[in-house]
């Protein structure tokens, strides 16, 4: 999310040996039962795990209003691995500087959320500005035992003629997970996106499901409910200065609305 690379911070692991180093007790945190959810209110970010499934949800702000350089158009975007395993990913970042990349890279298409009208969320432009930028409204998250339901929504197509809004729901069942999209208001066209990781392979069984096949023997189906779906070409990095070809789920919303279920 937003402008870092992966790979370079310390890994818990190492930070708890440091920690002992340094005379600071540790102890090991237990493993939660059922589904696990923690809202990281300063940030804005929500994390999800259950089981062999760990999600990361973006219901946050751009960033700090003194300091937006890295953000990117990302509110509502979302990235998800099953046993360590990246599935969904956002583009990332491979690049500072002015250029097409660059550009592309801070853009609503290059992130696992809705693109209305060929536009940004926010605009991002140059190598580190930002405009008029999205905010997220009217969180929500409601858990019971064995389900987990969060809904928001952003108001940065707001200054598009016909004043779309984006509002995304994902539920997290035991069995699979559910995501609805919904753009309210006037509009042209609007697309989800789902960008796949470099080390997933995708097997089309008809125009509406697909098999998501990943190493240690993940298999997971995607299946379209509403909207149309296609795969495209597509590339994301997981190294700076590096890409890596992979494909990415491109699906159009109709009637202003898509929905889709992971199992």
């Amino acid at each position: 999310f937003n402008g870092p690379a992966t790979n370079i911070a310390s890994s818990p692991a190492d930070i708890v040996k440091y920690a002992s180093k340094l005379g600071i007790k540790t102890s090991d945190i237990p493993k939660p039962k059922g589904i696990h959810y923690q809202h990281l209110v300063d940030s804005g970010y929500i994390t999800i795990a259950r089981d062999k499934l760990k999600m990361v949800l973006d219901v946050a702000r751009l960033g700090p209003d003194y300091l937006l350089a890295h953000a990117h158009a990302d509110n509502l975007a979302f990235e998800m691995a099953i046993a360590g395993q990246r599935i969904f990913v956002n583009s990332g970042t491979s690049c500072y500087g002015s250029s097409k990349r660059r550009n592309f890279e801070r853009s609503t298409r290059a992130h696992n959320s809705v693109e209305v009208n060929g536009c940004s969320s926010s605009e991002v432009w140059s190598s580190f500005r930002v405009a008029r930028r999205a905010y997220p409204v009217g969180l929500s998250v409601n858990e019971t035992c064995k389900n987990l339901s969060i809904q928001c929504s952003h108001t940065g197509y707001k200054r598009l003629a016909g004043s779309p809004m984006h509002s995304r729901q994902w539920q997290i069942h035991e069995d699979k997970i559910s995501i609805k999209d919904n753009v309210s208001g006037e509009f042209g066209c609007a697309i989800s996106r789902l960008i796949l990781h470099a080390d997933v392979t995708i097997r089309k069984v008809d125009d509406q499901t697909f098999i998501l096949l990943a190493p240690n023997n993940i298999a997971l189906t995607l299946r379209v409910l509403s909207g149309t779906a296609r795969v495209v070409e597509w590339q994301h990095t997981t190294v700076f200065g590096f890409l890596t070809d992979t494909n990415c789920i491109e699906i159009d919303l109709v009637d202003g609305e898509c929905s889709m279920e992971i199992i």
